[in-house]
Order: C-alpha cells, then sequence, then structure tokens
C-alpha cells in the first residue's frame, strides 16, 4: 500500500487503551522505520493541541493535513446502486472531502504553499479492525473484523530534516461528515530530530 494507506493502518492498528497519537496532548508515538508518522486529531477538542516528539536523523515525516477512512466494516460501500465495491468506498470518502473549509500547514512560520496539489487518493486495502480500534470508539461500533478501506485526504511527506527542533502546524476546518456539526483540528508538533 501507498503512505496514506500505510498512516491508517498505524493508526487503526494501535491497540485500544493505549495513548493513540489521536488523542494524546504531549509526548507522542510516531511510529517505526525510515518514514515516521504524525496525526491530527478527530477535530473535536476545541482548543489548539501541543505535541512533542523525537525523530532519528535520516528519518522521513509523513501526516495528513486533513484525511478520511472510509470502509466496508462502517458500511460506507452500501450508497451508490449498480457501482462496485471500490467505487461506493471512493464516492463517499470524495464525498466527505467536499464538507472541508480551511487547510493550513506552517514549518517553523512558513506557510506550505498550494496544499490543493497534495491531494491523495489510495487503492483500496485490506484492513483488519480489532475490537474496540480507534473507528469504533468514533462512533462507528460496528467497524470491526476484515474488510477493505480507501483514504482520501491532503498528505505531506517531508524529507529528512537536519538535526535541530522544527515546529509543525497543522490546521483543517469543514462540517463533520457524520454531523456532528464542525470540525477544527489544530495541532501544533514540537519536533526534535536526534538521536
Amino acid at each position: 500500500p501507498g503512505l496514506a494507506s500505510e498512516w491508517w493502518l498505524w493508526v487503526c492498528g494501535i491497540p485500544p487503551g493505549s495513548r493513540h497519537p489521536l488523542y494524546v496532548e504531549d509526548e507522542t508515538d510516531t511510529g517505526q522505520g525510515r518514514v515516521r508518522f504524525l496525526a491530527g486529531t478527530f477535530g473535536r477538542f476545541g482548543r489548539q493541541i501541543r505535541r512533542k516528539c523525537k525523530i532519528p536523523p535520516g528519518t522521513a515525516i509523513f501526516f495528513p493535513v486533513v484525511n478520511v477512512i472510509c470502509c466496508t466494516q462502517e458500511g460506507d460501500e452500501n450508497e451508490g446502486e449498480g457501482k462496485s465495491t471500490e467505487e461506493k468506498l471512493l464516492s463517499a470518502a470524495n464525498k466527505d472531502m467536499e464538507k472541508v473549509r480551511t487547510k493550513e500547514v506552517r514549518i517553523n512560520g512558513r506557510q506550505v504553499p498550494n496544499l490543493e496539489n497534495y491531494r491523495v487518493t489510495s487503492r483500496p486495502f485490506d484492513l483488519v479492525l480489532q475490537e474496540g480500534n480507534i473507528l469504533a470508539s468514533e462512533g462507528h461500533p460496528e467497524a470491526r473484523g476484515p474488510g477493505t478501506a480507501v483514504t482520501v485526504g491532503y498528505y505531506l511527506l517531508l524529507r529528512p530534516l537536519p538535526p535541530g527542533t522544527y515546529e509543525i502546524y497543522i490546521k483543517a476546518t469543514g462540517d463533520d461528515p457524520h454531523g456532528h456539526g464542525q470540525f477544527d483540528s489544530d495541532v501544533t508538533y514540537t519536533v526534535e530530530i536526534t538521536n
């Protein structure tokens, strides 16, 4: 799978009851390997969240500015008579992304331009959701077991940064795709590139 799919596999694979990176407000996990992941929020904190993390030199950083996942475990494939499961999932994900109003990323105070150019649509990928997973805890109790998923969103991949401290500001607003009013994801990461 591509990095957008891998990001969701990482987020959905974190065991229930752990310090989930979508919820913590301090030191956060970024995964393993040559590419590390940052996470936003589900947009319901109502305030800016500050997080910090350490990432080894030579490691890229990947994160969504704003994204959605649609999967068969949530019943997202039920819309669109006569379409394939893939078409139905992509249609639902694109419909959700239409609700995004604003998106912004700043790195050390410098705004990243042209975020529209960073829209990613994944191919379908296999997703196994354990009991009590992040999607189930966010209003989809039926979301468990094996299934198929797609993601659509605006994602950035930062090449490995030189050692030092960086501030990465990620913000997105819009109408909540599940009818819970507005979402406002507002996260600032202090990223330390160090051994």
